[in-house]
């Protein structure tokens, strides 16, 4: 599992300006706005389809169908892909806390409960693509799952335009919102939830898959 984690983290590596080119447009973006819920979403989304992205690079170069050389179980192949997007989430929610500590040290606020629960409510919105996209990706294939990609981007883009033009008709922001501890657990359950069910089924539906 080490060397799956250790490859995949290269190639990772290879893709990062790409990312993190993205991450400080929507940065800046939201600097400007001063609203971090906004640039939190993004990032949430951005961790969220990286692991697709190493599913394709392993269908160009075959890796699927050399990995059987080496002593792999599909369990683990299907499971460094989970295990990396957990970690890319975690790594942009690193992130988003220091634009964010930037934000407040400007205006000379120090309001964090308000952002701590939003955080905790919407990091599990971070798990809801990759466990949709990873299950469809492994039974179909990255061709016919670059559908599903496009959709939940689409998806994910009509809910941001949406929320802007709230935004714009009904003084709203996100990161005033307070959560209570019923919600932050519900939200943090459901999405735990869901991403373990996608994880074990993508393991299934891996296992009976001919490469």
């Amino acid at each position: 599992m080490k060397g799956l984690l250790l490859k995949d983290f290269y190639m990772l590596t290879q893709s990062s300006r790409y990312y993190l080119m993205l991450i400080c447009v929507f940065a800046v973006c939201s600097s400007f706005s001063g609203n971090s819920a906004f640039l939190l979403f993004v990032l949430f989304f951005i961790g969220s389809v990286i692991s697709f992205n190493l599913i394709s690079y392993d269908e160009k170069s075959r890796w699927n169908s050399f990995s059987g050389a080496f002593p792999y179980t599909r369990a683990e192949l299907v499971s460094v892909k989970y295990i990396m997007t957990i970690f890319c989430i975690g790594i942009n929610i690193f992130i988003n806390m220091i634009i964010h500590s930037g934000m407040l040290l400007m205006t000379g606020t120090n309001d964090w409960s308000s952002y701590l629960g939003l955080l905790l409510v919407l990091f599990p919105a971070g798990f809801i693509a990759p466990s949709i996209l990873l299950p469809a990706t492994f039974r179909f294939g990255v061709e016919k799952g670059r559908l599903v990609y496009y959709v939940i981007f689409i998806i994910v883009g009509g809910c941001l335009g949406g929320l802007t033009a709230l935004n714009q008709e009904i003084p709203l922001s996100l990161d005033n919102g307070t959560f209570s501890v019923a919600e932050i657990t519900i939200s943090l359950i459901s999405g735990i939830l869901i991403f373990a069910i996608s994880w074990i089924i993508s393991i299934r539906i891996y296992q009976k898959k001919e490469l």
